[in-house]
C-alpha cells in the first residue's frame, strides 16, 4: 500500500525529493536494492543537500 501511495505522490509532484526518498526506503525494505539506489539518487538530483539520501547510498555501498 505504501508503494502505491508513494507512486501516486511522485506522479503528482515529481520534484518531491521526500517522495523519492521514502519510496527508496520502501524498496530497500522489499530488498529491491537497484530501485532503492535509483530513487535515492533521484532524491539527490532534486535536492543535492539531502543528507539522508547520501547516507542511505553509503549504507548500500554506493558513492553518492
Amino acid at each position: 500500500m505504501a508503494l502505491k501511495d508513494l507512486n501516486a505522490a511522485i506522479g503528482l509532484n515529481p520534484k518531491s525529493n521526500l517522495a523519492f526518498y521514502f519510496r527508496a526506503e520502501v524498496y530497500e525494505g522489499l530488498d529491491r536494492k537497484d530501485d532503492a539506489i535509483a530513487d535515492y539518487r533521484q532524491a539527490l538530483v532534486i535536492d543535492p543537500k539531502d543528507s539522508d539520501s547520501k547516507d542511505a547510498l553509503k549504507r548500500l555501498g554506493v558513492t553518492p
